[in-house]
């Protein structure tokens, strides 16, 4: 799974950048996302910085998508100018049993996906409907230094 891109311009200026991936939604195949949104964003010229924090949010949504989810997973990436809007989306039915409320456990390892999303992303946004579950959240990239500046 390569990236490609597609520019584009509106009648306003440039269009955001967008990528997507549609896979299973199985616990292997989050690899692959992950995958993708990598080799996307540095393609995009995305800092590496950003990019880990945005595998981060990808990766924890995968997982609840292909834990809780139905058959599909779909990850839509768009990039405007220095937000990154990341949404994961399953199929899961409307009365699938969703994790809701997680309250992290001293020692556990489960129940922080959410928690570590909501602290990277500035904004986190869950909708249902009758074709599954989505979790969209944007993240402010780090602004490019001027040219000739570091």
């Amino acid at each position: 799974m390569q990236p490609r891109r597609f520019p584009y311009r509106s009648r306003g200026g440039p269009r955001p950048l967008l990528g997507a991936v549609f896979v299973a939604a199985e616990k292997n195949m989050v690899r692959e996302v992950r995958h993708f949104t990598s080799s996307l964003l540095a393609f995009w010229g995305v800092a590496a910085c950003d990019r880990e924090s945005a595998l981060l949010i990808v990766g924890e949504l995968g997982a609840n998508a292909a834990q809780y989810g139905g058959t599909e997973l779909a990850v839509r990436l768009s990039l405007e100018g220095v937000t990154l809007r990341i949404a994961v989306r399953d199929c899961a039915p409307l009365f699938c049993a969703r994790p809701s409320g997680f309250t992290a456990r001293p020692a556990g390892e489960c129940g922080r996906g959410l928690t570590i999303v909501d602290h990277l992303a500035d904004r986190v946004e869950t909708t249902t409907s009758g074709e599954g579950h989505m979790v969209r959240a944007d993240l402010r990239l780090t602004p490019p230094a001027p040219h000739g500046r570091t």
